[in-house]
Formats: C-alpha cells, structure tokens, sequence
C-alpha cells in the first residue's frame, strides 16, 4: 500500500479449485515440512495438524493445516505456513478483508492468476485516462500482454522486481510490440506455448534456438497464421488443434507442410547417423505423432 498507493488492484492465485496444470509447479517450489500439533495462544480451540500422503506429494513432504485469525499469533515459519495450500487460501481472504478496509480493490482467481492478472491491467487500460503498470516476473504474464494489447488503450508498462536485480525495470508493451512486429505479435502465444520457452503444461523443444523458431513460425504464410489462430481460439476443436500443432512442430524441426511427424523423425535419423561419427543424439530428434499429441498438441 505504501509503495502503490490504494488505486492498485491486487489480484490472488485460487489455491482450493481443484487440479489444475500448475498444481505440480505450485508444489516444486513449496518447502514441505512435517507439522507437529500446537495450541496457538489466543485461540480457544487447538490448532489442526494434516497429514496427506496423496500421489503427488511424497510422505517427506507432509503439511500442516492450521486453524487461525487476523490476532493469532505466529506459532510456525513461514515456509512451512504457506506449504499447505488451506493455510495460503485463509491468509488470502483474511489479506483481502485488510486492503477492502484501505479502499484497495483485489480480485481472487479461480485458479491460476495469470490470466486474471492480465484481464484486470486490459480492463483498466480500456477504460481509464492513465498508465498501467503490471508489476508480476512471470515471463506468461508479459507474453500474454504483448498478445493482447492493443493500440486504443492506454499504455501498459510490465515492471519486474525480481530479486536476481538490484534495481526494479518496466517495459513498454506497445514499444514491444513494434519492435517484434505484428506477426509476432499475433503468433506469441504459439511461440511460447510450443517452442520458445516452454511453460507450465508443455516442455521447451531441445535445441531449437527462439531466434530461429521465431522465423520460421512468424513467415508470411496463409497456412501458419490459420494454424496460429486455430490453436489461439478457444472454441477449436481437439482434432483441429491437433493438426494445427502437429504442422506447426513440422516446420520448427525443417518439415514441409503436409509432412508428417513419423516421416521427418525417420529421415532426420538417417541424416544424423550418415553425417555424425559421434554417438547418436535421440533428443535431436523430431517427437513421434503420439508423443506430440500428448506433450504438445493436447496440453497447450
């Protein structure tokens, strides 16, 4: 509130919706530890220990649900707090109720809050006379603005204040826009999702450099922008995204249009075996058509 005054919008993660793809993200970067029952001072009721030993977690990894309120004392460490996704919903809706008595709006995601982040800076930028700044360090966040932007907002800033730098940094969006271009622009999506950088529910493709995916993905080319806006409309079909990606990972991997997956992973092997007196590298090469299906085409 200090720092951004009581005009800003704070927007939550939902933590209790249900599985999700960033359920496994969410849990690699948690520090688990084992809880042990306490009686919080204050509290009339002792405090609530739970263990889960559920597939996705191993037994080392258990968490503590604690019963608490806005005056309850502090009876664990933070990490081991905020490991428990029960614990970070409750101190959500308490955090909430503080910064509605500041006049501060916020907004609760029903899931992940990337989108609900992104949705909230156009909404203001469509609508108010005023600079938005977006301040996240998710590298989806600033690809999804770069995506959705558009030049009757107001301008739209993404500020960083990741901790790797000493000093906090924004990019201008619409400058962005114009330095990528239009094509990019409009495929970014695309580019991340299947071949930049990868993301939360699809891998990075190994040694496909961004400068290189980039253009050929962002060619002059009827088919590629059909493909592109296929697999960006919500309302296409699993077949049609499908085809879509699959054509879209032939052309990453030096394919023709109408190739398929199978045949270019065949006669790239025969070039790698005939050219390299090394050892084979497999990981060079293309994804089978089911391996694309399930790791690339069906997750995006």
């Amino acid at each position: 509130m200090s720092k951004y005054g009581s005009t800003s919008v704070v927007v939550f993660d939902g933590y209790l919706s249900g599985p999700s793809i960033k359920d496994h993200e969410h849990g690699r970067q948690q520090i688990f530890r084992i809880g042990t029952a306490r009686y919080a001072e204050g509290l009339l009721q002792p405090v609530i220990t739970h263990c889960t030993d559920s597939e996705d977690f191993p037994r080392h990894r258990s968490q503590s649900v604690i019963l608490f309120h806005e005056n309850s004392p502090g009876v664990t460490n933070q990490q081991s707090f905020l490991a428990n996704a029960a614990n970070k919903s409750k101190f959500i809706d308490l955090l909430k109720l503080a910064l509605c008595d500041a006049s501060c709006e916020t907004v609760q995601a029903a899931g992940d809050a990337d989108t609900a982040i992104v949705s909230a800076a156009l909404q203001i930028a469509a609508s108010r006379h005023c600079a938005v700044g977006e301040v996240a360090d998710d590298i989806d966040i600033l690809v999804m603005l770069v995506h959705h932007v558009v030049p009757s907002m107001s301008p739209v800033y993404f500020v960083s204040e990741a901790q790797k730098i000493s000093e906090q940094w924004h990019i201008n969006i619409s400058s962005l826009q114009q330095h990528i271009g239009a094509a990019a622009c409009q495929q970014i999506l695309v580019l991340h999702a299947i071949a930049i950088g990868g993301c939360e529910s699809t891998s990075a493709i190994f040694g496909r450099g961004k400068e290189t995916v980039k253009r050929k993905l962002t060619r002059t080319n009827n088919a590629i922008v059909s493909y592109c806006k296929t697999l960006q409309t919500i309302d296409s079909s699993v077949p049609d995204v499908v085809a879509a990606g699959t054509q879209l990972l032939i052309l990453v991997f030096d394919g023709e249009l109408g190739d398929t997956l199978n045949k270019l992973r065949n006669s790239t092997n025969c070039k790698l075996a005939a050219q390299s007196l090394s050892r084979p590298q497999p990981e060079k090469l293309p994804p089978t058509d089911r391996a694309s299906y399930f790791t690339y085409c069906e997750r995006i």
